[in-house]
């Protein structure tokens, strides 16, 4: 819930298991100048749609008000009933407010129901008696221990407990839509045994009590490790009371936190509470250098990137090229990020020999992205929680006589169970698929390939003429291997200085389109090259001034894989309103256009740079 939206005062869940893990979150969670980021809506409307299908398993069902204040009233008389299952109960004591995901009672007793996404066999205790070491377990110990704790406040006389349900890992929905549950208003009997089967309860009232008494040091800050639930509400309620912090020290929670770094530097938690005049560059931290280590560092309290010695004497970046081999290894990136925050003279571009194998793929090149989704509730009759479905592919197919193609398809039939019939057949439509090279960023889109052939040869009499066409689509007209991973490329032979702590394509394009403003790139190319650069201006003016957030319509906010994957499940499960009906599709189908688009970009930014220079390049800042 944003702070923006919380009532002055209140401490709800997410504010105080926060502030649980630092106390410095309080500041911020409760601060109008540094408002915390919303759930995404498609995530958390589609985890609604879990728990409502765990709600079918009780009797005397009420659904509160989105409006916390609403809400509460409704909850309060809800309550008064001999037995209630009340979705979205809200409870107040003091400053503190909990909306419990399903709040039952029967009699004198209240128990909280609890729904989690991670997949449970059936040979797994039926109960959680104990604080283990699990720390996903005990988180859910830990929200369940603070829902109690606000109960008990309340609610003196009554007895308390918590129930977990978790999915089933061997469950296969025996229908169809079994996701669709909300989106029909019968009552179906078939449908209310499949949930039964779907989802394991767990108790864990006891193990929440455990740890109520004693709050375990991988979940608390120093501050609250070992002391009682009540004890912790107790101080961080005088936090809110007098507006004092207590002296915080880092710890390796910082690196998960939102709140260590923001886009106004100045106004990120280091910079007010732990500057260091003699760092000179404090906004580049130990825990986002690649590859290993880390942890170490942060035990010896080397937090920022200046301070980390680098190992086995690479103390230029000329000394470390001399003793490399033919590939970019992770430790020589995360060598030049400390040499780069130590301001040491490292190029804006160093691209091995290795990279002009580039220059040999088949054409027509095919830049393609898929889009995949899981959901805890199998949308497919015999489907498992969480399998793949894909739902939505992208291509653009560059041709070597220069003419391009741009093709895209996208399931929006939420009356589909099973889309992948129809993604095999628009996939066999692309223009000239089945010749050239097919080139991904991730192994992802071969996979999947591979994925779908596999379930359609479930029923390969039915399917033949699909499987074949896969199988022409994994193999090309020569049935030889076709997939080109741009990011092992990437990895493998490509550094930017522009580049961050991830080689992820958003990333990369973002690095690279900053590299191209800062160093000059020749564009003069002669034949054959020349054929993909002369409809580059055209691909661009396709995509001119559009990016992943102007994309934006009706506020979707689909800027990632996973925000592209809950909108759908939201789309499939009938949770959209009617604007959105509209705006989704849309802003999918140009996301996933913009991904393929992005790796054109990639390539062509390369394709520039080898047709020019041979061997190994290095370049410097040229102005």
């Amino acid at each position: 819930m944003p702070a923006s939206n919380t009532s002055e005062g209140i401490i709800n869940d997410h504010i105080f298991l926060e502030t649980l893990r630092c106390p410095l979150k309080f500041k911020f969670l409760t601060s109008d100048e540094f408002p915390d980021s919303s759930r995404p809506v498609y995530r958390q409307r589609n985890k609604l749609n879990v728990r409502d299908a765990v709600a079918t398993l009780f009797t005397n069902v009420r659904h509160t008000s989105n409006e916390t204040a609403v809400a509460l009233g409704e909850t309060k008389s809800w309550l008064e009933e001999d037995e209630v299952a009340i979705c979205g109960a809200v409870v107040k004591s003091g400053v503190y407010l909990t909306r419990i995901p399903i709040l039952y009672k029967k009699g004198n007793k209240l128990t909280v129901i609890q729904i989690h996404g991670k997949l449970r066999k059936r040979t797994s205790a039926a109960n959680i008696d104990r604080v283990g070491l699990n720390r996903t377990e005990n988180s859910y110990l830990l929200k369940a221990a603070y829902r109690m704790g606000v109960l008990n406040r309340n609610f003196p006389e009554s007895q308390f407990s918590a129930e977990f349900y978790f999915p089933r890992k061997d469950f296969r929905s025996g229908m169809d839509l079994l996701h669709r549950h909300n989106a029909f208003d019968e009552t179906s009997q078939e449908r209310e045994e499949n949930f039964k089967n779907l989802f394991a309860r767990v108790a864990a009232g006891l193990g929440a009590d455990e740890l109520a008494e004693e709050l375990p040091s991988s979940l608390a800050h120093s501050l609250f490790a070992g002391k009682s639930i009540r004890s912790a509400m107790d101080e961080i309620e005088k936090f809110a009371e007098t507006k004092s912090w207590p002296e915080v020290e880092r710890s390796r929670e910082c690196g998960y936190c939102a709140y260590r770094e923001s886009e106004d530097f100045s106004k990120s938690c280091w910079q007010i509470h732990f500057s260091d005049e003699a760092i000179k560059n404090p906004e580049n931290h130990t825990f986002e250098l690649m590859g290993h280590g880390n942890t170490g560092l942060i035990e010896k309290n080397l937090w920022f990137s200046e301070e980390v010695k680098i190992s086995d004497g690479f103390s230029s970046f000329d000394i470390m090229k001399s003793h490399g081999g033919p590939k970019i290894t992770i430790q020589q990136r995360r060598n030049l990020q400390i040499l780069k925050s130590k301001n040491e003279d490292v190029p804006f571009l160093w691209m091995k020999e290795g990279i002009h194998g580039m220059k040999n793929l088949n054409y027509p090149l095919h830049f393609m992205d898929f889009e995949a989704s899981t959901y805890a509730i199998p949308m497919k009759r015999g489907d498992s929680p969480y399998n793949s479905v894909y739902f939505q592919f992208s291509a653009i197919s560059l041709f070597e006589d220069g003419r391009y193609e741009v093709s895209e398809w996208l399931d929006t039939d939420p009356e589909t169970a099973d889309p992948h019939e129809i993604f095999v057949d628009e996939l066999g439509k692309i223009p000239g698929i089945f010749d050239g090279t097919i080139i991904q960023y991730s192994p992802f889109e071969k996979q999947a390939i591979n994925r779908l052939i596999s379930d359609l040869q479930r029923n390969s009499m039915l399917h033949s003429d699909r499987i074949e066409k896969l199988m022409a689509i994994r193999s090309g007209s020569k049935r030889s291997d076709r997939f080109f991973d741009l990011s092992e490329w990437i990895r493998n032979y490509y550094y930017n200085g522009f580049l961050k702590n991830s080689l992820g394509l958003k990333q990369v394009l973002e690095g690279i389109m900053q590299l191209e403003k800062t160093i000059a790139i020749c564009n003069e190319v002669s034949d054959p090259l020349a054929t993909i650069f002369s409809k580059a201006d055209e691909l661009q003016a396709a995509f001119d001034d559009i990016s992943y957030k102007s994309i934006q319509e009706n506020g979707s906010g689909i800027e990632d894989g996973s925000a592209a994957m809950n909108a759908w499940i939201s789309l499939k499960c009938g949770l959209l309103d009617t604007g959105e009906q509209v705006s989704v599709p849309s802003v999918l189908r140009k996301y996933c256009t913009l991904d393929a688009y992005a790796m054109v970009c990639i390539y062509i930014h390369i394709l520039k740079l080898i047709s020019k220079h041979e061997g190994e390049i290095i370049m410097y800042n040229e102005k």
